[in-house]
Formats: structure tokens, C-alpha cells, sequence
């Protein structure tokens, strides 16, 4: 098989994938497929599902353009067991560092965890922090 034909047989597989899972919108086809996906291939594949999913679920801009994505969180958040939250709020925030990230996105999470502590929490929170704003590890 020439480099052509190999070509042009990936295309039309690729294009008879595509029409079955527009046809069949089964999640049992589409695991068939992702199975089928070489490991040393997966991080790239992985690469394309997520900006897809990232098209797909932005929708069109409303007052709040990250309304869906944001309502699609919420929605999540209230159906995932306390373990799923933690295990995934908890690489998300390992995942910041590494990630190109807004300041004022940082300031929004801070602030939401924040809301979540205590008045007895913050308050002991706060006997770490310095008057220059440095955390004292030794402290409280």
C-alpha cells in the first residue's frame, strides 16, 4: 500500500467513523473507538477531545459567556460524591500552577474557598499571615 492509498484509507475510516457515531450516538461505539486508540497516541487524541468539548459546551455568549460552562460545573458539583469533588478540586488546583491562569480566576477560587471556612477557620487562617503578608508556618 502506497503512502497515498494509506492516506486516502485513514480518511475515508475517519469519515465512516464520524457518519456511524453521528448515526449511531451510542457511548458504546464511541468507547469502541477510543479503545481502539494506540497508548502512544491517547495524550494527542486526549488534546483534541478536550478543545472539542471546550467548543462544544461553550454554546453561544449570553450576559455571562462562561454561563454554560459554569452551569455544567454547578450541575456536576451537585451530583458528585464528596470524594469526587475533593479528589478533583484538589488537581485542579495542583493543575493552576502549570497552567497559563488569570489572576482574578485566582482571586474567585480563593474567595470560594474562603466562603467555605469557618469563622474559627479564617480567624485561625489569618494568625499565619504576617502584617507583610507572608505565612507563617510556625504559627497557630
Amino acid at each position: 500500500m502506497t503512502e497515498q492509498q494509506r492516506i486516502e484509507a485513514l480518511e475515508t475510516w475517519r469519515a465512516d467513523m464520524l457518519r456511524e457515531m453521528r448515526l449511531e450516538k451510542t457511548c458504546g461505539q464511541l468507547a469502541l473507538i477510543l479503545m481502539s486508540i494506540p497508548e502512544e497516541d491517547i495524550p494527542g487524541v486526549a488534546e483534541l477531545m478536550q478543545g472539542w468539548l471546550e467548543y462544544v459546551s461553550a454554546g453561544m455568549p449570553d450576559v455571562d459567556i462562561w454561563s454554560k460552562l459554569r452551569s455544567d460545573a454547578g450541575f456536576w458539583a451537585d451530583i458528585a460524591t464528596t470524594a469526587e469533588i475533593e479528589a478533583y478540586v484538589g488537581a485542579g488546583l495542583r493543575r493552576i500552577e502549570r497552567a497559563t491562569f488569570a489572576e482574578s480566576a485566582r482571586k474567585r477560587i480563593f474567595v470560594d474557598l474562603w466562603e467555605q471556612m469557618s469563622n474559627a477557620d479564617r480567624h485561625a487562617f489569618m494568625a499565619r499571615v504576617d502584617p507583610e503578608g507572608n505565612f507563617q508556618r510556625g504559627a497557630a
